[in-house]
């Protein structure tokens, strides 16, 4: 049953949605605003004030219009709060503290022998104490925890469905993630599949802002990737919804194997292995494409092959804006990709199709999914279909989370 409604819900949306007009167009007067939210000037300043009081905004003089006083801008306040971002990948660990403009103030990283529990779990306690730890960053601003993890999560619990030799995560099937992560944390986190995560990320911060839809291709250990619709992320009856990696392809043979096996950053290592190239980092495979290697180039052309109609697909079911691309990959090795699915896609296209979708490379990088993560906390504390979700949710609320607006 939806729960009801009282005047401090449609204050706190209130205060989220001129936040969120701020955020996305700022430096703006408050004139403009009460202007597109078709509002009253005096509710606008009430909202404001609430806003600077809050330290969420500040005011900085506008541009000269005219005559007389230059008019007062308002602008998010960077270090009004912060929010940690842990990812875990099959081989590595990242972890970011973030402000509210999203700039990140720090950065650490661990690699893993072996991405099971009992090695992880302390390895992101003390990545979160040196976050925490950031000198000038006062603890009471810091919002909270978001992880993102890989593999499928179930809808209600958040547990990983991991199994086999596909997600490659021993000892984590099962595992109540939010359990195990909060105690060790000493806090409350939020945790997405780090594709979900990345894409919330773009969302929030990235080329996303600006698009209703996207497809985002994650480039992990493993592949995956996230649909945004109408500005939120698709997930499906039971959280499954976004696993592209596990798309089935045809195989030589006329077998079938998942997407993710053949095109990932693990199917590019094994395959310059096997050709007998070894990389010290995985940032040399930038390096490899402008130096036009021929077995880096081949890979290269076949995974676009292989992209290229699941990617048709994408389009003639969810018509994206745009399919952006991020994450592991140098942005060289992207770029390569998306020159050779350019000239793929056409071959695929429905003649009367208004648009394509634009290809494009995300703008959180190779932090996409650890950035992503650190948005999880912010998210629910300031966007308005967040609050707006929650509300008609009832008792979905999450109680543990502070209330910040």
């Amino acid at each position: 049953m939806a729960g009801g409604s009282n005047l401090t819900d449609v204050q706190a949306l209130n205060l989220r949605t001129v936040y969120d007009v701020v955020r996305l167009d700022g430096p703006i007067s408050r004139a403009e605003i009460a202007r597109r939210l078709d509002l009253a000037v005096p509710t606008i300043s009430n909202i404001v004030r609430s806003l600077l009081d809050k330290g969420l905004l500040y005011e900085a003089p506008g541009p000269q219009g005219g005559r007389g006083k230059r008019p007062i801008a308002l602008q998010v306040r960077p270090d009004g709060g912060f929010a940690i971002g842990l990812n875990v990948d099959r081989d590595r660990l990242d972890g970011v503290i973030t402000d509210l403009v999203g700039t990140t103030r720090h950065r650490v990283q661990r690699a893993i022998g072996q991405a099971h529990p009992d090695e992880v779990l302390p390895h992101l306690q003390d990545m979160h104490e040196e976050l925490l730890n950031v000198e000038g960053i006062p603890r009471d601003r810091i919002w909270g925890t978001g992880v993102a993890v890989p593999g499928p999560l179930h809808a209600r619990d958040a547990m990983i469905e991991a199994a086999g030799d596909l997600f490659e995560l021993p000892g984590w099937t099962g595992v109540d993630v939010h359990a195990r992560l909060a105690e060790r944390l000493g806090e409350p986190v939020a945790i997405e599949n780090h594709a979900v995560a990345a894409a919330i990320g773009e969302t929030w911060w990235g080329t996303g802002q600006r698009l209703d839809s996207f497809f985002l291709v994650y480039f992990g250990l493993y592949l995956g990737g996230a649909a945004v619709v109408n500005g939120t992320v698709a997930r499906g009856a039971t959280g499954f919804a976004n696993e592209f990696g596990s798309i089935p392809v045809p195989t030589a043979g006329g077998a079938y194997a998942p997407l993710g096996t053949l095109v990932s950053l693990a199917a590019l290592l094994e395959h310059l292995h096997e050709a007998g190239v070894s990389l010290r980092e995985v940032e040399e495979l930038g390096d490899l494409v402008s130096d036009g290697n021929e077995t880096v180039l081949a890979w290269l052309d076949g995974a676009a092959d292989r992209l290229a109609p699941a990617l048709a697909t994408i389009e003639c079911l969810l018509d994206p804006e745009a399919i952006l691309f991020g994450e592991r990959f140098p942005e060289p090795l992207v770029r390569a990709l998306i020159d050779r699915l350019e000239v793929r896609m056409p071959s695929f296209a429905v003649p009367y199709k208004p648009r394509r979708a634009r290809l494009g490379v995300g703008r959180l990088g190779g932090d996409a999914a650890a950035t992503g993560a650190a948005t999880l906390p912010l998210y629910r504390a300031l966007h308005p279909d967040v609050f707006v979700a929650e509300a008609i949710g009832g008792s979905g609320r999450r109680k543990t989370w502070p209330t910040i607006l």
